[in-house]
């Protein structure tokens, strides 16, 4: 008696991995793109992922250099022109 063993369910299990991997980073991508498409309306034009990182690079480091408090004013400089070079790469 010869047994066969099949091994059809292996590539089902992968490509149901593949699958619940590909849908869980649309899940966390989400927010990234609906911020990219918001900043595509605003400006209209079409901004990039690396625009759209720039331009949130941007906005923090503004922030942290305006809001918070009780840091050294060469640090408070320091973001503010980190700031101004990330708005003038997004430009590229």
């Amino acid at each position: 008696m010869e047994k066969e063993i099949v091994l059809a369910t292996v590539p089902r299990a992968i490509k149901s991995l593949s699958s619940f991997a590909t849908s869980v980073m649309n899940v966390v991508k989400l927010p990234f793109v609906l911020l990219r498409n918001y900043y595509s309306g605003i400006f209209g034009y079409a901004v990039s992922t690396r625009q759209t990182w720039l331009l949130v690079l941007a906005q923090l480091l503004f922030v942290a250099a305006v809001f918070v408090g009780g840091m050294p004013i060469l640090l408070r400089f320091l973001f503010l022109g980190l700031s101004a070079l990330a708005i003038r790469l997004c430009r590229f």
